[in-house]
Protein backbone atom coordinates (compact mmCIF):
# COMPACT_ATOMS: atom_id res chain seq x y z
CA UNK A 1 0.00 0.00 0.00
CA UNK A 2 0.89 3.18 -0.98
CA UNK A 3 1.64 6.14 1.83
CA UNK A 4 -1.51 8.05 2.44
CA UNK A 5 -1.84 11.69 1.55
CA UNK A 6 -1.24 13.31 4.78
CA UNK A 7 1.35 11.13 6.00
CA UNK A 8 2.91 11.81 2.47
CA UNK A 9 2.57 15.26 3.07
CA UNK A 10 4.50 15.52 6.19
CA UNK A 11 7.03 13.06 5.48
CA UNK A 12 7.72 14.98 2.44
CA UNK A 13 7.96 18.37 4.71
CA UNK A 14 10.27 16.89 7.21
CA UNK A 15 12.61 15.69 4.30
CA UNK A 16 12.50 19.42 2.43
CA UNK A 17 13.12 20.93 6.14
CA UNK A 18 16.24 18.06 6.46
CA UNK A 19 17.33 18.50 3.19
CA UNK A 20 17.18 22.43 3.36
CA UNK A 21 15.52 21.87 -0.56
CA UNK A 22 12.98 24.60 -0.01
CA UNK A 23 13.74 28.06 -0.35
CA UNK A 24 12.43 31.03 1.42
CA UNK A 25 10.61 33.62 -0.51
CA UNK A 26 12.14 36.48 0.46
CA UNK A 27 15.95 37.11 -0.78
CA UNK A 28 18.35 39.13 1.02
CA UNK A 29 19.79 42.37 0.43
CA UNK A 30 23.11 43.90 1.04
CA UNK A 31 23.72 44.53 4.47
CA UNK A 32 27.67 44.99 4.08
CA UNK A 33 30.45 42.55 4.58
CA UNK A 34 28.04 40.07 6.25
CA UNK A 35 26.73 40.28 2.36
CA UNK A 36 29.79 38.16 1.36
CA UNK A 37 32.11 37.19 4.28
CA UNK A 38 30.72 34.57 7.04
CA UNK A 39 31.18 32.09 9.45
CA UNK A 40 28.97 28.60 8.97
CA UNK A 41 29.85 28.05 12.44
CA UNK A 42 27.23 31.09 13.28
CA UNK A 43 24.05 29.10 14.35
CA UNK A 44 22.05 32.09 14.31
CA UNK A 45 22.73 32.75 10.90
CA UNK A 46 23.49 29.14 9.73
CA UNK A 47 20.84 26.94 11.62
CA UNK A 48 22.22 23.47 12.10
CA UNK A 49 19.98 20.83 10.30
CA UNK A 50 20.45 17.83 12.93
CA UNK A 51 20.67 14.01 11.64
CA UNK A 52 20.93 10.58 13.20
CA UNK A 53 24.94 10.75 13.30
CA UNK A 54 25.36 13.86 11.27
CA UNK A 55 24.85 18.02 11.32
CA UNK A 56 24.40 19.90 8.03
CA UNK A 57 25.01 23.72 8.27
CA UNK A 58 23.84 25.33 4.75
CA UNK A 59 24.85 28.48 3.32
CA UNK A 60 22.53 29.55 -0.27
CA UNK A 61 21.43 32.77 -2.08
CA UNK A 62 18.69 32.81 0.67
CA UNK A 63 20.92 33.63 3.84
CA UNK A 64 24.37 35.06 2.35
CA UNK A 65 23.76 38.20 -0.41
CA UNK A 66 27.14 37.55 -1.83
CA UNK A 67 25.73 33.53 -2.84
CA UNK A 68 23.12 35.05 -5.00
CA UNK A 69 24.90 37.03 -7.10
CA UNK A 70 27.59 33.99 -7.55
CA UNK A 71 25.17 31.52 -8.13
CA UNK A 72 26.71 29.30 -5.93
CA UNK A 73 25.87 27.32 -2.81
CA UNK A 74 27.60 25.49 0.16
CA UNK A 75 27.42 23.23 2.68
CA UNK A 76 29.41 22.24 5.92
CA UNK A 77 28.93 18.21 6.81
CA UNK A 78 30.18 16.98 10.28
CA UNK A 79 29.41 13.12 9.85
CA UNK A 80 30.30 10.65 13.08
CA UNK A 81 31.97 7.43 12.89
CA UNK A 82 30.32 4.57 11.28
CA UNK A 83 27.85 6.88 9.52
CA UNK A 84 26.39 7.19 5.87
CA UNK A 85 25.03 9.91 4.01
CA UNK A 86 22.04 7.99 2.17
CA UNK A 87 22.30 7.90 -1.02
CA UNK A 88 20.93 10.44 -3.51
CA UNK A 89 21.63 12.27 -6.66
CA UNK A 90 21.65 16.16 -7.37
CA UNK A 91 20.22 17.75 -10.30
CA UNK A 92 23.36 19.81 -10.37
CA UNK A 93 27.25 19.48 -9.75
CA UNK A 94 29.21 18.75 -6.45
CA UNK A 95 32.69 19.29 -5.32
CA UNK A 96 32.86 18.52 -2.13
CA UNK A 97 36.41 18.37 -0.32
CA UNK A 98 37.78 16.86 3.27
CA UNK A 99 38.68 19.04 5.93
CA UNK A 100 39.26 17.15 9.25
CA UNK A 101 39.27 13.10 9.47
CA UNK A 102 38.93 10.97 6.54
CA UNK A 103 35.83 9.28 4.42
CA UNK A 104 35.03 6.94 1.70
CA UNK A 105 33.18 8.33 -1.61
CA UNK A 106 31.36 6.33 -3.73
CA UNK A 107 29.63 7.07 -7.46
CA UNK A 108 28.80 4.70 -9.93
CA UNK A 109 29.77 6.40 -13.24
CA UNK A 110 27.51 5.43 -16.28
CA UNK A 111 29.94 5.96 -18.72
CA UNK A 112 27.27 7.98 -21.50
CA UNK A 113 25.86 4.32 -21.72
CA UNK A 114 22.61 2.49 -20.66
CA UNK A 115 24.28 -0.77 -18.72
CA UNK A 116 28.24 0.22 -19.28
CA UNK A 117 28.05 1.44 -15.30
CA UNK A 118 31.71 1.74 -13.67
CA UNK A 119 32.34 1.28 -9.94
CA UNK A 120 34.79 4.31 -8.21
CA UNK A 121 35.35 4.39 -4.66
CA UNK A 122 37.82 5.67 -2.48
CA UNK A 123 38.36 5.43 0.66
CA UNK A 124 40.42 7.21 3.69
CA UNK A 125 39.48 10.46 1.60
CA UNK A 126 41.47 13.37 4.16
CA UNK A 127 42.31 16.38 3.87
CA UNK A 128 42.69 17.95 1.05
CA UNK A 129 40.95 15.18 -0.77
CA UNK A 130 37.96 15.90 -2.67
CA UNK A 131 35.55 14.36 -5.01
CA UNK A 132 33.14 15.50 -7.77
CA UNK A 133 29.74 14.70 -8.66
CA UNK A 134 28.35 15.16 -11.92
CA UNK A 135 24.70 16.49 -11.77
CA UNK A 136 22.50 13.53 -11.45
CA UNK A 137 25.18 10.75 -10.29
CA UNK A 138 24.03 8.40 -7.59
CA UNK A 139 26.45 9.36 -4.89
CA UNK A 140 27.27 8.39 -1.46
CA UNK A 141 29.49 9.22 1.27
CA UNK A 142 30.50 7.36 4.55
CA UNK A 143 32.49 7.87 7.75
CA UNK A 144 34.33 4.40 8.44
CA UNK A 145 37.32 6.07 11.03
CA UNK A 146 36.63 5.87 14.62
CA UNK A 147 36.64 9.95 14.86
CA UNK A 148 34.35 12.74 13.26
CA UNK A 149 34.66 13.63 9.41
CA UNK A 150 33.91 17.20 8.48
CA UNK A 151 33.30 18.22 4.70
CA UNK A 152 32.86 21.16 2.68
CA UNK A 153 30.09 20.77 -0.22
CA UNK A 154 30.35 23.49 -3.04
CA UNK A 155 27.70 23.94 -5.72
CA UNK A 156 27.22 26.00 -8.93
CA UNK A 157 23.68 26.89 -7.50
CA UNK A 158 21.97 29.78 -5.11
CA UNK A 159 20.16 26.78 -3.77
CA UNK A 160 20.80 23.43 -3.30
CA UNK A 161 17.99 20.23 -4.73
CA UNK A 162 18.30 16.67 -4.15
CA UNK A 163 16.77 13.33 -3.75
CA UNK A 164 17.37 10.48 -1.37
CA UNK A 165 16.94 6.84 -2.27
CA UNK A 166 15.67 4.52 -1.91
CA UNK A 167 13.27 7.15 -0.49
CA UNK A 168 12.30 8.88 -3.45
CA UNK A 169 11.20 5.17 -4.94
CA UNK A 170 8.28 5.38 -2.01
CA UNK A 171 6.68 7.90 -4.70
CA UNK A 172 6.20 4.73 -7.31
CA UNK A 173 2.99 2.68 -7.96
CA UNK A 174 2.84 0.02 -4.65
CA UNK A 175 2.84 -2.91 -7.45
CA UNK A 176 5.87 -1.46 -8.97
CA UNK A 177 7.73 -1.45 -5.93
CA UNK A 178 6.64 -4.81 -4.92
CA UNK A 179 7.30 -6.14 -8.66
CA UNK A 180 11.09 -4.39 -8.40
CA UNK A 181 12.13 -5.81 -5.24
CA UNK A 182 10.71 -9.14 -5.74
CA UNK A 183 8.03 -8.38 -2.86
CA UNK A 184 10.75 -8.17 -0.07
CA UNK A 185 10.12 -4.23 0.18
CA UNK A 186 6.74 -2.39 -0.45
CA UNK A 187 6.03 1.48 -0.03
CA UNK A 188 5.60 2.01 3.33
CA UNK A 189 9.23 0.33 3.82
CA UNK A 190 10.63 2.98 1.21
CA UNK A 191 9.20 5.63 3.25
CA UNK A 192 12.22 6.95 5.36
CA UNK A 193 13.52 10.11 4.72
CA UNK A 194 16.00 9.88 7.72
CA UNK A 195 19.00 11.10 5.56
CA UNK A 196 21.26 9.01 7.27
CA UNK A 197 22.27 5.48 8.31
CA UNK A 198 24.43 3.20 10.67
CA UNK A 199 27.23 2.05 8.41
CA UNK A 200 27.25 -2.03 8.27
CA UNK A 201 30.59 -3.46 8.71
CA UNK A 202 31.78 -0.28 9.94
CA UNK A 203 35.86 -0.66 9.99
CA UNK A 204 35.88 1.52 13.10
CA UNK A 205 33.50 -1.68 15.00
CA UNK A 206 35.72 -3.94 13.70
CA UNK A 207 38.82 -2.53 15.10
CA UNK A 208 37.47 -1.80 18.48
CA UNK A 209 36.05 -5.62 18.67
CA UNK A 210 39.22 -6.65 17.63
Amino acid sequence: MAPSRPAAATALALCLAAACLSAASASPIYTGPSSFIGDLGNTTAFPPIELDGATLRLATANEVYGLGLAGMSALHITLAPCTILQPHTHPHSEFIFTIKGSVTHSIPYYNMTLTEVKENTEKDVGNPGFAVFPPSHLHVTQNEGCTPAELIAVFNVPAVGLQFFPYTEAYLPANTVESYFGGKLDNNALWKPVGTAKLAGCKCNRRMAA
